[in-house]
């Protein structure tokens, strides 16, 4: 179930929004504590004004809530609450056992359960208070309910065998992980072993790294997956941003194959090969900053890997995780429909792990490539490995004494948000007759670009490079072909 969490603050934009959500979600939560005092018993007809099934609560601000009134007042309310139909009523799991458990026999007798909640917004680490906490809700007849933070791959992997040892019992609990590196969890919640997850309406969001229920439709619609759905994902730090789920999800439903593909924030990369094999996850893409780091801890890797040093695919085949590189065929493709004839001068700015394919792509195009980086070691040691005697290198600064060039290449993250604006390269001045080709997709068009075009040159965005490798990446998940039809392409 996708829980969609209510906070407004008056009865009738709350049931605005239980109207216009009714087809994306399949529960709501009220909060009471954000609703204006006098509107709280008014609040007690919503179940009578929605069939979606409503869980009641009133949070206080130890556990993440606003509620300023009394306690008594407080339990009142929900007592209330569990009369008036709600089908479920939240309750912290500290809470006195006999105050529980009397609200455990009175929602029984409106068909309603209690939801005894548990909140940690410190790091997880520690499997042992989760399941005490589990198995007294248990023993009570509630459903538990615990929220945890997860501030890294580390906690996340905790959180993962934590959840995955629960779901061996099967039961109805409720798990949520807190931060943007529990957002893995909040969608593929069913993998993890809880019954709902919770969403907001959009720029409603009313936890940390909670997601929006239009987030959950699309790209992860989550009304067709099931904890047999096959997982896969992208790692990386940041990743939050990517468009590779819906490339993937959207492919995922055309040809009717049942896997979710989901983003892993990532800092610890042997944490998260852990967290791989613990999931069944059937492959996963790899971005910056991890792909040169991601080569040492898989099994074996192809001669693409080897050749460039850097490794943006990971699949599984058995037990085992293999690497490969789907960036150069990825990157070169656009770029060969443009170009037209070898040989010349290209410039590649940036030395990253994302510059390692694009420098041997344009070794095979180029009579010299010159390298723009701030750091000039790691610039020559880039050209030196990969690029021999057709690399050069400079600062940016330098780039423009050193032309002319057919191509200009940006492959770092300059330019993405939150710093749209920055520009690689501002002391250069275009003369209207290079290629201007910038990995980045988010904007589809940077400030970078957008100065390039306005001078005349023509341009090549990331979304093309991002779709070509993405192609490949699918099948070697799959087994299958990428969807061809230019409808679909058309959607990115």
């Amino acid at each position: 179930m996708r829980a969609l969490v209510i906070t407004e603050k008056s009865v009738k934009a709350a049931k605005a929004l239980l109207a216009t959500y009714r087809s994306i979600v399949e529960c709501a939560e009220i909060r009471f504590d954000h609703l204006v005092p006098e509107e709280r018993e008014k609040a007690l007809i919503l179940p009578s004004c929605s069939d979606l099934p409503l869980i009641a609560t009133a949070r206080l601000p130890k556990d993440g809530g606003v509620w300023k009134e009394g306690e008594e007042e407080r339990i009142d309310l929900l007592r209330k609450a569990a009369e008036s139909g709600f089908a479920f009523v939240d309750l912290e799991a500290d809470q006195p056992r006999s105050l529980l458990r009397s609200f455990v026999e009175l929602l029984s007798g409106y068909g309603g359960r209690l939801i005894a909640s548990f909140h940690d917004f410190t790091s997880f680490t520690d499997e042992r208070t989760l399941f005490s906490m589990v198995e007294e809700a248990e023993g009570l007849g509630a459903i538990p309910k615990a929220a945890v933070m997860i501030d890294g791959s580390v906690s996340l992997l905790a959180f993962t065998r934590a959840a995955l040892k629960l779901k061996e019992r099967p039961a109805e609990r409720i798990l949520v992980a807190m931060g943007s590196f529990g957002v893995p969890v909040r969608i593929a919640y069913r993998h993890f072993g809880s019954m709902l997850t919770f969403c907001a309406p959009a720029e409603k969001i009313a936890a940390p790294g909670q997601l929006s229920a239009e987030a959950l439709a699309f790209p992860y619609a989550l009304s067709r997956i099931s904890d047999k759905s096959r997982l896969f994902g992208i790692i990386g730090n940041p990743v939050l941003h990517t468009r590779s789920p819906e490339i993937h999800n959207s492919a995922f439903r055309s040809i009717g194959f049942d896997g979710l593909y989901l983003p892993f924030p990532t800092d610890d990369t042997v944490a998260f090969m852990e967290i791989a094999r613990l999931l069944e996850i059937g492959g996963f893409s790899v971005t910056v900053p991890f792909k040169e780091e991601i080569i040492g801890r898989l099994h074996e890797v192809d001669e693409n890997v080897r050749a460039i040093g850097s490794c943006n695919t990971v699949f599984r085949r058995g037990h085992e995780f293999h690497g490969t590189n789907t960036d150069y065929d990825g990157f070169l493709a656009p770029l060969k429909i443009r170009l037209g004839k070898r040989g010349g001068r290209a410039l590649m700015i940036g030395s990253g792990g994302a510059a390692r394919s694009v420098a041997v792509a344009l070794r095979s195009l180029f009579d010299s490539v010159v390298v723009a980086n701030r750091t000039h070691s790691r610039a020559q040691r880039l050209s030196e490995a990969l690029l021999g005697e057709k690399g050069h290198v400079c600062s940016p600064e330098e780039a423009g004494s050193l032309g002319p060039y057919r191509v200009i290449v940006q492959t770092t993250s300059v330019g993405m948000s939150p710093h749209i604006d920055d520009d690689p390269l501002p002391s250069y001045c275009f003369t209207g007759d290079e290629l201007v080709y910038d990995i980045i997709y988010i904007p589809e068009k940077t400030h970078f670009l957008q100065r390039a075009e306005a001078s005349g040159c023509d341009i090549i965005g990331g979304k093309e490079m991002l779709l070509g490798q993405a192609e490949r990446q699918f099948e070697l998940f799959t087994g299958l072909r990428y969807p061809k039809d230019p409808e679909h392409r058309e959607n990115f």
